[in-house]
């Protein structure tokens, strides 16, 4: 699956990542929805963002892909899909490419009731290492009768 990647995880993009994602300084939303909308997405017709699990939520105060995901739907005129909610989340840094997947397959579960289905979707992510929580929640997607998956970041790390 293609990634569609705004920058490069260095500085200062990834200080202004860890700023928005982790000492809620919000002012940076508009600057990061605005890198990923330069990427210019194909023809979608909802944007699921990358969903967080409830402790982690709390924890923060709010889910940043989520954020940049509201910015980048009004933009487009499009909405937020969120069917997919994630289970208690351990965190996936310091874990290699195969923990990471194994790690993940199970924290995904579809939440919705909603007869409303949308067959092309871009997921939204704010930092992709492997891609494996992409691939996760794309699988999911699938499940839900999703025909044209896309994902986008605003950074990817290397490995």
């Amino acid at each position: 699956m293609d990634i569609q990647v705004a920058c490069h995880y260095d500085y200062p993009i990834d200080r202004i990542i860890q700023k928005f994602k982790y000492e809620q300084q919000l002012h940076f939303q508009n600057l990061l929805a605005s890198t990923l909308l330069e990427l210019r997405p194909p023809k979608i017709q909802a944007i699921v963002p990358m969903p967080i699990s409830n402790e982690r939520l709390v924890e923060r105060g709010y889910n940043q892909s989520l954020v940049l995901a509201k910015i980048m739907a009004k933009a487009l005129n499009i909405p937020v899909w969120q069917p997919v909610t994630r289970l208690q989340q351990h965190s996936q840094k310091g874990l290699n490419r195969l923990e990471r997947i194994e790690n993940i397959e199970q924290q995904f579960q579809i939440n919705t009731t909603s007869k409303l289905r949308y067959r092309r979707v871009l997921i939204l992510d704010d930092v992709v290492t492997t891609g494996s929580s992409i691939y996760a929640l794309k699988q999911k997607l699938e499940e839900l009768d999703c025909q044209k998956i896309y994902a986008a970041c605003v950074a990817s790390a290397e490995i």
